[in-house]
């Protein structure tokens, strides 16, 4: 990898930090989040993926702020990828916020009081690779302006590449222009800072597990006051708990998971492809399919965006799946006349073949 993302971190570190720290609440106890397990489970290093999400940015209903202001929320997640600690960024303005709504709010773009964003993945699926994982949020106000609109939506825009499969890779390229744009926006229109914090959410040996973290502009609610329901933000009363929306305040989860759920959209995939094909080829292309699979296994085995546990899970799936797929060939095969037939061999099947045999002959001709 390139330093273009360290490059990144420190030119966006350095764009924001002329802002002085505001009110902020942090982590919620896990015994205040539910259902159980939601919270306080270690992601395993090298065996489970986590992701964070922004499960509700709330803008409070006595707010006038909103009437000629656009929220703005920035929230960057730095931790350990392919050897190298990296700063993910994910800019949330008014276009995102729009798409996320219904009726003429929604229409028009224009924010809303009430929850205007939930459940936004923000960061991930990522494997953990162990050490420190730090969040960062920032709330903004940014006097609405067109020409800002506009910036704004090309930062939105690029940083939210960055959650699809291989989106790290792609914004190695376009994190000058993230850069660029979020400058221009700053330069553009009078920004008020509204609240922000910088979390860890591993420190010293405590091991880094599954949580969420609540920023929140005043009047903030004491933290041992606040729970989490279903991804929702809570506030204890004397008549139960009720939804908190005593002010704005942005809700993140940072989750863990055994497995990524979308590996057909990485780019090893189509191996797995290939060799299904090779084996309805029939038997003479049984050892291409599984040389096929094998040079699968070694690109999940090198890829930063597979941890070694789902790469073996993988490979077995795979592998017990080709086996059931040359065993029901089979059978067709045998039931004769008037039975559907596997397709016919592919038109490159004979070449490629041929291709395999050529190379097997190559032990032979070194005497091995």
């Amino acid at each position: 990898m390139s330093g273009a993302l360290t490059r990144f971190a420190s030119a966006f570190d350095g764009l924001l930090a002329g802002h002085s720290p505001g009110p902020s609440i942090g982590f919620l106890s896990h015994d205040r989040c539910s259902p159980a397990g939601v919270a306080g489970e270690t992601i395993g290093k090298d065996k489970m993926y986590f992701e964070v999400r922004a499960h509700e940015l709330f803008l409070a209903k006595n707010h006038v702020l909103w009437t000629t202001h656009d929220p703005i929320a920035v929230v960057a997640v730095q931790f350990l990828y392919d050897g190298e600690t990296i700063s993910i960024p994910r800019v949330i303005g008014p276009s995102l916020i729009a798409s996320a709504t219904t009726g003429p709010a929604g229409a028009t773009g224009e924010a809303r009081h009430g929850t205007v964003l939930e459940d936004t993945l923000i960061a991930g699926p990522y494997p953990y690779r162990g050490g420190d994982v730090d969040v960062t949020v920032r709330l903004y106000a940014a006097e609405r302006d067109n020409k800002a609109r506009m910036l704004l939506r090309t930062a939105e825009r690029l940083s939210g590449a960055i959650t699809g499969p291989g989106g790290v890779a792609t914004f190695e390229k376009t994190a000058e222009a993230l850069v660029s744009a979020v400058e221009a926006v700053f330069g553009l229109t009078p920004m008020r800072y509204l609240a922000g914090a910088r979390l860890a959410a591993r420190k010293g040996t405590r091991p880094f597990g599954s949580g969420y973290v609540a920023v929140m502009t005043p009047p903030t609610a004491p933290i041992e006051t606040l729970r989490v329901d279903n991804d929702r933000l809570l506030l204890d009363t004397a008549d139960g708990p009720r939804r908190w929306e005593g002010s704005d305040f942005v809700l993140l989860g940072i989750h863990g998971m055994p497995r990524r759920g979308d590996e057909s959209r990485l780019p090893f995939y189509r191996l797995r492809d290939r060799a299904m094909r090779a084996v309805a080829d029939g038997d003479q292309s049984w050892e291409r399919a599984k040389g096929i699979l094998i040079s699968a296994y070694q690109e999940m085995k090198a890829s930063p965006d597979v941890t070694e546990f789902e790469a073996g899970v993988l490979f077995d799936e795979w592998r017990e799946t080709m086996r059931s797929e040359r065993g029901r060939l089979d059978v067709v095969r045998n039931l004769g006349p008037g039975q559907p037939l596997p397709r016919a061999r592919s038109a490159d099947a004979n070449a490629l073949d041929e291709a395999l045999a050529q190379i097997n002959a190559l032990d032979a001709t070194a005497g091995r």
